[in-house]
Protein backbone atom coordinates (compact mmCIF):
# COMPACT_ATOMS: atom_id res chain seq x y z
CA UNK A 1 0.00 0.00 0.00
CA UNK A 2 2.80 2.43 0.77
CA UNK A 3 4.24 2.07 -2.74
CA UNK A 4 0.83 2.71 -4.27
CA UNK A 5 0.35 5.71 -1.99
CA UNK A 6 3.72 7.07 -3.11
CA UNK A 7 2.86 6.56 -6.80
CA UNK A 8 -0.56 8.17 -6.73
CA UNK A 9 0.50 10.91 -4.31
CA UNK A 10 3.45 12.05 -6.39
CA UNK A 11 1.52 11.89 -9.66
CA UNK A 12 -0.85 14.65 -8.50
CA UNK A 13 1.77 17.38 -8.81
CA UNK A 14 3.16 15.94 -12.03
CA UNK A 15 -0.28 15.99 -13.67
CA UNK A 16 -0.95 19.53 -12.50
CA UNK A 17 2.42 20.59 -13.94
CA UNK A 18 1.64 18.80 -17.23
CA UNK A 19 -1.69 20.60 -17.47
CA UNK A 20 0.14 23.93 -17.74
CA UNK A 21 1.40 22.84 -21.17
CA UNK A 22 -1.69 20.98 -22.31
CA UNK A 23 -2.08 20.58 -26.05
CA UNK A 24 -5.74 21.58 -25.98
CA UNK A 25 -8.50 22.54 -23.60
CA UNK A 26 -9.65 18.91 -23.59
CA UNK A 27 -6.12 17.77 -22.71
CA UNK A 28 -6.08 20.38 -19.92
CA UNK A 29 -9.35 19.08 -18.47
CA UNK A 30 -8.19 15.48 -18.85
CA UNK A 31 -4.90 16.00 -16.99
CA UNK A 32 -6.57 17.90 -14.16
CA UNK A 33 -9.34 15.33 -13.90
CA UNK A 34 -6.77 12.59 -13.51
CA UNK A 35 -4.93 14.69 -10.89
CA UNK A 36 -8.21 14.94 -8.98
CA UNK A 37 -8.71 11.17 -9.19
CA UNK A 38 -5.15 10.57 -7.99
CA UNK A 39 -5.74 12.87 -5.00
CA UNK A 40 -8.85 10.88 -4.10
CA UNK A 41 -6.93 7.63 -4.57
CA UNK A 42 -4.22 8.99 -2.28
CA UNK A 43 -6.81 9.74 0.39
CA UNK A 44 -8.13 6.19 0.05
CA UNK A 45 -4.73 4.54 0.58
CA UNK A 46 -3.92 6.95 3.34
CA UNK A 47 -7.13 5.97 5.14
CA UNK A 48 -6.28 2.29 4.77
CA UNK A 49 -2.87 2.90 6.31
CA UNK A 50 -4.49 4.78 9.17
CA UNK A 51 -7.16 2.13 9.72
CA UNK A 52 -4.50 -0.58 9.96
CA UNK A 53 -2.36 1.60 12.27
CA UNK A 54 0.50 1.43 9.77
CA UNK A 55 1.14 5.16 10.20
CA UNK A 56 0.91 7.43 13.20
CA UNK A 57 -2.20 9.53 13.61
CA UNK A 58 -0.19 12.77 13.46
CA UNK A 59 1.34 11.73 10.12
CA UNK A 60 -2.07 10.70 8.81
CA UNK A 61 -3.63 14.03 9.80
CA UNK A 62 -0.81 16.06 8.24
CA UNK A 63 -0.66 14.13 4.96
CA UNK A 64 -4.45 14.04 4.70
CA UNK A 65 -4.64 17.81 5.09
CA UNK A 66 -1.92 18.36 2.49
CA UNK A 67 -3.71 16.02 0.09
CA UNK A 68 -7.01 17.86 0.60
CA UNK A 69 -5.20 21.10 -0.25
CA UNK A 70 -3.75 19.48 -3.38
CA UNK A 71 -7.23 18.30 -4.33
CA UNK A 72 -8.41 21.92 -4.35
CA UNK A 73 -5.91 22.95 -7.06
CA UNK A 74 -7.22 20.88 -9.98
CA UNK A 75 -10.82 21.25 -8.82
CA UNK A 76 -10.57 25.04 -8.76
CA UNK A 77 -8.71 25.17 -12.08
CA UNK A 78 -11.31 22.98 -13.78
CA UNK A 79 -14.16 25.12 -12.48
CA UNK A 80 -12.48 28.36 -13.58
CA UNK A 81 -11.65 26.98 -17.04
CA UNK A 82 -15.21 25.72 -17.51
CA UNK A 83 -16.60 29.14 -16.61
CA UNK A 84 -14.28 30.82 -19.12
CA UNK A 85 -15.16 28.26 -21.76
CA UNK A 86 -18.89 28.77 -21.15
CA UNK A 87 -18.45 32.55 -21.59
CA UNK A 88 -16.59 32.02 -24.87
CA UNK A 89 -19.33 29.71 -26.10
CA UNK A 90 -22.00 32.24 -25.16
CA UNK A 91 -20.12 34.99 -26.98
CA UNK A 92 -19.67 32.78 -30.04
CA UNK A 93 -23.40 31.97 -30.12
CA UNK A 94 -24.33 35.64 -29.76
CA UNK A 95 -21.93 36.71 -32.53
CA UNK A 96 -23.07 34.05 -34.97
Amino acid sequence: MTKQLLRCGTSIGALIAESEYAESILDFFHKLSIARKKALETLYYLKLLDDTHFIKKTAFDRIRQETLELLKLPTSSIMTAKQKLDKKIELFVICH
